[in-house]
């Protein structure tokens, strides 16, 4: 949280203070960013846990390990493509390493709330002491009633993120992307600036980026650098990356065998005329076999900043909206925008899951008609 504001005007800090109080800031900050330090060792190792684990359930002993999911949930693995014959764990061992790694993950984050609870708790009786010391403090029978009927935000002078009102936009009267109450053709902007001094408040939606593997000889090599793009994202929810490839395209199937661990990383199959690849129903199919709150469309050829999650769903949550989409550089710069004319990337599309599900067509032609009253 925020460094307590200044003692009003007419009490003056001494030199002392100020100094006590960049102390006190810095080692806040110190502190914070230990912690941060050590969480990101524990998910390196848990991570390499993790990629071990699934090939133990795969039941591999040196060899090639990593499975394509077919749909429905099942694991489709071709003799052909592995040259070796599957086998699976003994159901025990299966539950055993199953429950060691959520065993774990519990300590983990016990381990972690505590310690934030702790620097949280001393914060406050330094940040008490200090209102004290200025004459500031409530007496204590009006600081009790007032923490009891009176609960205080926690980021009081900044906008609140909240997805349960992105996620609830079925159930309200206008279900466009617009809103209510505003003209058709009308467009909500949200800068940068907006969404970077907003926070989140509750648990942030887990969101999965859906890429399709076009049919060319040069995909083959481009797999590694979109993968790298998509851990470089900064957002700082759950993520999931979607691969969708055709079943015809073997290279693919070879480089996803290595990339993929079916969680964070996923690689499926798709069936299809080869001359429509990649098609609508590529994605689709890869949006419906994510677990997630929000979908975003990761079009394989086109750069990603690594800011682009972070930022689209905040903005989503800030304009309570079922989707977001990136504005393109205008042709002819600021007098196209003063007069309405805004040009969206239909590429950068960004929505909640169910929204997605009604509303998004990828490649047809008819999209932009859809977002128009969608």
């Amino acid at each position: 949280r925020p460094p307590p504001p200044p003692p009003p005007a007419t009490q003056h800090a001494t030199s002392e203070d100020e100094r006590q109080l960049r102390e006190r800031t810095a080692s806040l900050h110190a502190e914070l960013a230990r912690i941060n330090e050590e969480r990101g060792e524990w998910e390196r190792d848990f991570d390499a846990k993790v990629r071990d684990t699934y090939k133990d359930l795969c039941g591999s002993r040196g060899g090639r390990w990593c499975t394509t999911p077919a749909p429905g949930g099942a694991a489709a693995v071709p003799a052909e493509a592995t040259g070796v014959a599957a086998s699976s764990p003994a159901p025990s061992r299966r539950g055993g390493l199953g429950a060691n790694i959520s065993a774990e993950l519990k300590v983990q984050i016990d381990m972690l709330d505590t310690k934030l609870a702790k620097l949280a708790e001393d914060h406050k009786v330094w940040e008490r002491a200090l209102i004290e010391h200025y004459g500031l403090a409530a007496p204590a029978a009006e600081a009790t009633t007032a923490a009891a009927t009176t609960p205080v935000p926690l980021w009081a002078d900044r906008p609140n993120l909240r997805w349960p009102a992105v996620a609830a936009w079925s159930g309200t009267e206008a279900r466009q992307l617009r809103g209510a109450g505003e003209q058709r053709g009308e467009i909500m902007h949200v800068n940068i600036s907006e969404l970077e001094a907003a926070r989140w408040i509750g648990a942030l939606p887990k969101v999965a980026c859906v890429t399709v593997v076009p049919l060319r000889h040069s995909a083959k090599s481009q797999i590694k650098y979109v993968v790298e793009s998509f851990r470089r994202q900064t957002y700082e929810g759950p993520k999931q990356l979607v691969v969708v490839y055709h079943h015809d395209d073997q290279a693919a199937a070879e480089v996803l065998k290595v990339l993929a661990d079916g969680t964070y990383i996923r690689a499926l199959a798709a069936r299809g005329p080869n001359e429509d690849f990649p098609s609508v129903t590529a994605f689709r199919f890869g949006a419906w076999s994510a677990d997630a709150d929000a979908v975003a469309q990761w079009d394989f050829d086109a750069p990603q900043h690594p800011d682009r999650l972070r930022l689209q769903l905040r903005a989503l949550a800030l304009a309570s909206r079922p989707a977001c989409l990136l504005e393109a550089p205008a042709r002819d710069g600021a007098e196209e925008r003063e007069r309405g004319v805004v040009d969206l990337s239909e590429g950068s599309i960004v929505g909640e899951a169910s929204w997605v599900a009604q509303h998004w067509h990828p490649t047809l032609q008819e999209q932009r008609a859809v977002l128009e009253v969608a």
